[in-house]
């Protein structure tokens, strides 16, 4: 199968950067709900939990760790260079 769900894994990036959902909803101009569905929907795909949920707080699972590191590294990279295609055309 083939994975669909980039725009969830960027969500997913600041959620985990930020350690909040509510704090990526404000930086990604979301709502707190919509944040939480993307990465829910996100688990479901990828077949596991990325975080331990807990009243007060979140926390990456080893498997959250990991996809953090290659998307952040990963996608950084895409960022990178749509940067600098940008700066050529102009």
């Amino acid at each position: 199968m083939r994975f669909r769900s980039f725009d969830s894994l960027s969500i997913f990036r600041v959620v985990a950067e930020r350690m909040s959902f509510t704090s990526a909803a404000d930086r990604l101009n979301l709502s707190k709900g919509a944040v939480s569905y993307q990465v829910a929907k996100l688990e479901q795909e990828l077949g596991f939990e990325l975080f331990e949920r807990h009243h007060t707080h979140i926390r990456l699972t080893a498997r959250g760790q990991a996809l953090l590191k290659e998307a952040s590294r990963h996608l950084g990279k895409l960022e990178d260079i749509i940067d600098d295609l940008r700066d050529v055309s102009q």
